[in-house]
């Protein structure tokens, strides 16, 4: 179990092409949806956490309920929420992994700032 965080824009289109397969049954929307989850995960436009206690939030003194707390219309952050989220985080260190990991989920909120937002499934 987890959060799992992705750039709004391509979410939506990675979920269209699910929608399709779904309906459609056609096998080659189920590959392009499978080959652009793998391009966002290439690109640092998926983020992934645990809700273990090694996750990033909690290292950060926060949770992700709070992260909850902006999230506007099912699952959707707007990109003005994320550049919040961003000032947060930014102000927050940590070390070794956990630091790795916060400059990671940074580049991530750029892109979702970018991106129309961050699509959370939390």
């Amino acid at each position: 179990m987890g959060a799992d965080l992705y750039v709004y824009d391509k979410y939506m289109k990675m979920h269209k092409l699910y929608e399709k397969y779904y309906k459609t049954k056609d096998e080659k929307y189920l590959k392009m949806a499978e080959e652009m989850f793998a391009e966002m995960v290439r690109n640092n436009e998926y983020f992934r956490d645990s809700y273990t206690p090694c996750n990033l939030m909690s290292n950060l003194g926060l949770s992700y309920l709070w992260l909850l707390e902006f999230v506007e219309d099912e699952g959707h952050i707007s990109p003005e929420n994320c550049r919040k989220i961003l000032e947060v985080v930014e102000e927050r260190k940590a070390w070794g992994y956990i630091e790795e990991k916060r400059k990671r989920f940074i580049e991530f909120l750029k892109k979702c700032i970018d991106g129309g937002g961050m699509y959370a499934s939390i």
